[in-house]
C-alpha cells in the first residue's frame, strides 16, 4: 500500500495521435500470461479526450494520467506500467474518467519481480466490470475536497493487488466480488469507543462510513462481496489527542497500522498479536485497540509518521509491512543478538521530497525483506528530501534502496541473504565493504 507520490520521470507526453501511435510489437511478442499482440508505449500517457484501448496488450513505461474530460477505455485488453522499480510509474485520476471491461490493469511483472504502481483514485470515476487489478500498491483516494468514485461488479484481485485503501472521499460501491479493504479510522474523531467487526469468511452485503468508522468521510457498500482480508489503519494518533478505543470483534485476518502526528514515545507492536490470548489491550498514543473473545489476528503492522516533533521508538519483537517517516525520528531496535524486530519493507519510505528538514530512521536488530525462495517482491528503501537511513546489525534478503535529493543510506553489519539493488539519484548509498554493491 502507498501513501505518497514519488516524482515521476517524464519521458514524453503523448498527445492523442502519439497514443494511437504507440509502437506496435511483432505479433508474437505478448505479455506474460497474455495471448494478444503487445503494443508498447513510451512516456507518461495524458487521456485528455476518449481514447480506446481493446483487444491486445499494452506496455506503458511511463503514468497514466486521466485529466478532466478525458476517457480512456480498456476492453477486452491487459495494460501494464513498466517501471524500473515500484511506484516508479501510477495510475493518476486529474478530473478523467476510466472505464473496463474485461480488462487486467496494474505494474508489471519483469524478470521474476514485481514492479508495484499505485492507482491514484484522487479526483474522478472509475467504472469496472470484469476487471482483474495486479502488482498493485492500493487503489487509493485523496485526502482533498475532490472525490474519487469506483464502481466495480466482479473486481477481480490477481496476483499482488494491495486492497481498496478507503480514505479521504471515496465513494465506492463493489458487487459480486471478492476484493481486500483497508478502512481508515479517524483518532481526533473521539472519545469513542467503535466496534469493528470485520469477519472475512463470508459474502457481505454493508456500508461502511461515519456511521460505523470513526471519522469517516469517505463511503464504502459492499454487496455480495467477501472480503479475504481486512487492514484497518488508525490516522492522526497523537499524544494529546482524545481517547478513542478501536475494539475488535472477529477480525481473524488483519493488519493495523500506525498513522501519527507528532507522535513520541516508546512502543511494542508484537505479532502475532494477541495470539491465542482473549480480551487483551495495546496502545499507542491516544488509541488503544482492544479485543473481545473471539478470535483477531493482527498478523503485521504499518506505521506512518508525520509532524516535525515525531520521535518513536518500536522495539523488540515485531513485524512491520510498511513504514513511512516523513518527518523527525524513528527507531526501529530488535532485542540485543536478535534480528526479530522484521519489516518485509512493502515500502520503507523515510522523507518527503525536496524537503530541507531533517528526518531520521535507525533499524537495528532487525530482518528487512522477504525471505521466502523465489518471492517475486524485492523490499524497497527509498531516502529523500534530507532524510538519513542508518541500518545496523540486519539480515537482509533482496533489496532496493533509492535515494533522491540529499537523502542518504547507510548500512553496516549486515548478513546478507539476497541482492541489493542501488538506485542513488540523490545522496550516496554506503554499504559494507564485503557486501559488494
Amino acid at each position: 500500500m502507498g501513501c505518497e507520490r514519488p516524482a515521476l520521470i517524464v519521458v514524453a507526453s503523448l498527445s492523442m495521435a502519439g497514443l494511437s501511435a504507440g509502437r506496435p510489437c511483432r505479433a508474437e511478442e505478448t505479455l506474460p500470461g497474455a495471448t494478444q499482440p503487445l503494443r508498447e508505449i513510451t512516456g507518461d500517457v495524458h487521456i485528455r479526450d476518449r481514447v480506446e484501448w481493446r483487444d491486445a496488450a499494452y506496455r506503458v513505461v511511463g503514468s497514466v494520467i486521466l485529466h478532466k474530460g478525458g476517457t480512456l477505455v480498456i476492453e477486452n485488453a491487459q495494460v501494464e506500467l513498466a517501471g524500473e522499480y515500484s511506484r516508479h510509474y501510477n495510475w493518476r485520476w486529474e478530473g478523467g474518467k476510466l472505464v473496463t471491461h474485461d480488462a487486467t490493469i496494474g505494474g508489471s511483472l519483469r524478470d521474476g519481480r514485481v514492479r508495484q504502481a499505485n492507482i491514484e483514485l484522487t479526483n474522478g470515476d472509475w467504472e469496472a466490470t470484469d476487471t482483474a487489478v495486479r502488482y498493485c500498491y492500493g487503489i487509493t483516494f485523496g485526502s482533498g475536497p475532490e472525490v474519487g468514485r469506483l464502481r466495480a461488479r466482479r473486481l477481480i484481485a490477481g496476483p499482488y493487488p494491495d486492497t481498496i485503501i478507503m480514505t479521504g472521499r471515496g465513494d465506492v460501491v463493489i458487487e459480486d466480488s471478492e476484493y481486500s479493504v483497508s478502512l481508515t479510522a479517524n483518532a481526533n474523531a473521539g472519545p469513542v469507543d467503535a466496534v469493528l467487526d470485520l469477519p472475512n469468511d463470508t459474502p457481505l452485503t454493508q456500508v461502511y462510513d461515519a456511521s460505523n468508522v470513526p471519522g469517516a468521510e469517505f463511503r464504502l457498500e459492499l454487496v455480495n462481496t467477501r472480503v479475504p482480508h481486512w487492514f484497518l489503519f488508525a490516522s492522526g494518533i497523537t499524544n494529546t489527542g482524545p481517547t478513542v478505543t478501536l475494539t475488535l470483534r472477529r477480525c481473524p485476518w488483519l493488519i493495523a497500522s500506525i498513522l501519527g502526528w507528532n507522535l513520541k514515545g516508546s512502543y511494542r507492536l508484537p505479532t502475532p498479536w494477541p495470539g491465542e490470548a482473549r480480551n487483551q489491550s495495546l496502545t499507542v498514543g491516544n488509541v488503544t485497540f482492544r479485543t473481545l473473545g473471539e478470535p483477531v489476528n493482527v498478523f503485521c503492522w504499518g506505521v506512518y509518521l508525520s509532524g516535525p516533533e515525531t520521535d518513536v521508538t518500536i522495539s523488540g519483537q515485531t513485524l512491520i509491512c510498511e513504514l513511512m517517516v516523513f518527518d523527525g525520528k524513528c527507531q526501529v531496535i530488535g532485542d540485543e543478538g536478535t534480528y526479530n524486530a522484521a519489516t518485509t519493507a512493502t515500502t520503507v519510505d523515510v522523507g518527503q521530497p525536496g524537503s530541507d528538514a531533517p528526518v531520521e530512521l535507525l533499524l537495528r536488530n532487525v530482518s528487512i525483506g522477504r525471505f521466502a525462495e523465489g518471492d517475486p517482491v524485492k523490499g524497497q528503501i527509498t531516502a529523500q528530501g534530507q532524510a538519513r537511513v542508518s541500518i545496523q546489525h540486519a539480515r537482509t534478503a533482496d533489496l532496493i534502496l533509492i535515494t533522491r535529493d540529499q537523502g542518504t543510506i547507510a548500512l553496516e553489519d549486515l548478513q546478507r541473504e539476497g541482492g541489493i539493488e542501488i538506485h542513488p539519484e540523490g545522496g550516496p548509498i554506503a554499504l559494507p565493504p564485503q557486501a559488494g554493491g
